[in-house]
């Protein structure tokens, strides 16, 4: 019974964003930030991306994807300092990430700067301004790439932080929606953003 309920519920989650947000991925080359396992990545594809790069950090997904979908681009890399490796892209798919970071602002501006996006969609399920504790490589944890050493605390920035910072980057916030009630995101929101300049 639980894992019809745990489908069910993924489901819904796949289709909010399909029919919300991953359509502005038709025919546009998109940026998937921590695509993971590549759940997100195929409804992705549904939406024929004239280009798709993949970027992931852990070192298992980037072998499962690159299998899951040969005719992506697929980058092992860490968010905070390889985005230089991606280049130009039309739209950024930042989804389960941004609150995993140690210095979102910089992932943020490094996003923008590096690969120049139109469109960026993002998420905060952390919506309060904090720190906390996050052992780095555990399952659902932040990622570091190679021996690096890191502080193992993360800091989650407000929902106002965010869109502050995006405007100061010369995108404007368009759209904003709740995530589904009874999905695993419920009561986070997503948000759309564009570029104004």
């Amino acid at each position: 019974m639980q894992q019809n309920s745990d489908n069910l519920d993924v489901l819904t989650f796949l289709n909010f964003l399909n029919d919300n947000f991953l359509n502005y991925c038709r025919n546009k080359s998109v940026l998937e930030i921590g695509c993971f396992d590549g759940d997100i990545t195929e409804w992705v594809m549904k939406n024929n991306p004239s280009k798709l790069t993949l970027f992931e950090a852990s070192e298992i997904p980037v072998k499962n994807v690159k299998q899951k979908f040969p005719s992506a681009t697929v980058i092992h890399g860490d968010m905070h300092e390889d985005l230089n490796k991606v280049g130009k892209v039309d739209v950024a798919l930042v989804l389960g990430v941004i609150y995993h970071s140690h210095i979102p602002l910089h992932v943020l501006e490094e996003l923008v700067n590096c690969c120049n996006p139109t469109t960026i969609i993002i998420d905060n399920m952390s919506p309060c301004f904090m720190w906390r504790h996050e052992t780095t490589n555990l399952p659902g944890m932040r990622v570091v790439v190679g021996n690096k050493k890191t502080c193992n605390i993360v800091i989650n920035i407000d929902d106002d932080i965010m869109i502050q910072a995006m405007f100061n980057l010369g995108y404007e916030l368009t759209t904003q929606k709740e995530y589904p009630a009874g999905t695993h995101r419920s009561g986070h929101l997503i948000f759309h953003f564009q570029k104004y300049d």
